[in-house]
């Protein structure tokens, strides 16, 4: 049977999920995770952004560890049309404040550790439509313009939710890389 090339970066799930569910997809942190959860968590990522107002080509900062949340929320965002930027985690306040106002970044998927370096680049930042943090969210929150919301709860809540299809072609952009 011939099956069409995959043409873009998170339909490479789709396969996966639909004939091996169950074999690792991920290892992180010592845990292994299936291409089921993987999908599944990713889908769940997708729709929390699609309903918060991510729109096609908006920007996502991921400024987090390399953990499975890393990896749903980029593949979440990439299913929600959005395009991703990762950060390295050892990055500091003042340049994540850069790339977030340069990219004109619309939400930041983060860790909660991480917090007294986020919370100060996006103290001033007019773009960020919300914040989204892995672990507790942070107490300190007065300063920030946007909502900041528990990745985990929204990704709990929306358990049951399929993303609404987005238009997507092979042309649009995937991911905007910030060197040093």
């Amino acid at each position: 049977m011939y099956h069409p090339p995959i043409r873009l970066l998170h339909e490479s799930l789709f396969p996966g999920a639909a004939t091996d569910s169950a074999k690792t997809a991920i290892i992180a942190e010592g845990k292994a995770f299936s291409y089921r959860e993987l999908l599944a968590t990713s889908r769940r990522c997708a729709a929390a952004l699609l309903t918060r107002g991510l729109s096609r080509s908006d920007r996502v900062a991921i400024y987090m560890d390399n953990t499975f949340s890393c990896a749903a929320s980029i593949y979440g965002v990439l299913m929600a049309g959005g395009v991703f930027i990762v950060v390295n985690p050892q990055t500091k306040a003042d340049k994540l404040s850069y790339i977030l106002n340069d990219s004109a970044a619309a939400f930041l998927i983060t860790d909660t550790h991480l917090q007294h370096i986020f919370l100060a680049a996006a103290a001033d930042n007019s773009y960020l439509k919300g914040i989204f943090c892995t672990g507790k969210i942070p107490e300190n929150t007065d300063m920030i313009k946007c909502p900041v919301e528990s990745f985990d709860s929204l990704v709990a809540e929306f358990a049951s939710s399929t993303p609404a299809n987005v238009d997507i072609i092979a042309n649009d952009l995937a991911a905007l890389i910030y060197t040093s």
